[in-house]
């Protein structure tokens, strides 16, 4: 082979490299990072009445966009989608899931955000017969759908959309038991009013919540977990102790809520206290 052959071959391996690096780097300094996650999923993702994302993992991914002067974009829809969202470049990143086989084909996974526990949910009513044979809530495409199709195959499985419409179906009698995490199951058991009907069975695994991207996104990835390391440690804590309470108390899931119930009990107090003395007032 002659030298200008050589270069001419050089050349296409020279402009490949450069645009393997260019590519990289505009991973690195993305201003702006689309962020996906299920909109039904709380206390980590959901939609409030006004339409608006809110909850531990927005709260914590926002305060990332703040650490690395980054405007950050929530993308919400169906466990489903959010793979979809990442997968298909749709989203940046998704907010927090489990690492499987399945996902790790797609998925390239980075930081740990948090460890979460899932259990067996079952009505208290059920027999020990009925327990052994009834059809079993998961989420379409959630990790608990894999787990329990890899680990129970000879179970029945239901699959939903989302967790509000699985637990709403046990408040509805549709199905008797199902998988969740225990956060986001003791918020739809006191919304539908069936907490004390049902009952952890099973604890089924504690597993890492982390951050992933579509496969090959490194560059993305490695700027994702630097950046996260940059959240000050206080507003993590603060973030965390916004959401939930010590362990994932049984006593409630969202500290608003107790705080609000904290408000009322204040509010209360003192118009009592206004009313006594009117009528000492009058006396």
């Amino acid at each position: 082979m002659n030298k200008r052959a050589g270069v001419l071959v050089l050349i296409p391996l020279f402009l490949l490299l450069a645009a393997g690096i260019g590519a990289a780097g505009r991973e690195a300094d993305k201003s702006c990072l689309v962020v996906a996650h299920d909109a039904n999923y709380p206390p980590f993702s959901f939609l409030a009445e006004n339409g608006l994302p809110q909850g531990y993992l927005i709260d914590l991914w926002t305060a990332y966009g703040r650490a690395n002067s980054m405007t950050v974009e929530f993308r919400l829809g169906s466990w489903q989608q959010s793979l979809d969202m990442v997968r298909s470049g749709e989203a940046d990143v998704h907010g927090g899931l489990f690492f499987s086989k399945r996902r790790d084909s797609f998925l390239d996974y980075g930081s740990t955000i948090t460890d979460l526990s899932t259990y067996l949910y079952m009505l208290d009513s059920l027999t020990s017969e009925q327990a052994g044979t009834c059809e079993i809530g998961v989420v379409q495409g959630a990790y608990e759908e894999e787990f329990m199709r890899s680990e129970y195959p000879d179970r029945s499985l239901r699959a939903f959309s989302q967790n509000k419409a699985m637990i709403r179906a046990v408040s509805e009698d549709v199905i008797k038991a199902f998988v969740a995490d225990r956060p986001t199951s003791t918020y739809y058991l006191n919304r539908y009013g069936i907490r004390d009907d049902v009952i952890r069975s099973k604890k089924l695994y504690t597993k890492p919540l982390r951050v992933a991207v579509a496969e090959g996104r490194t560059a993305l990835l490695a700027h994702i977990d630097r950046g996260l390391a940059k959240i000050p440690p206080k507003d993590v804590k603060y973030i965390r102790g916004k959401w939930f309470l010590p362990e994932y108390s049984s006593s409630g899931w969202l500290m608003p809520h107790l705080g609000t119930t904290f408000l009322v009990l204040v509010l209360v107090i003192a118009f009592r206290y206004v009313i006594q003395r009117i009528h000492r007032s009058k006396a």
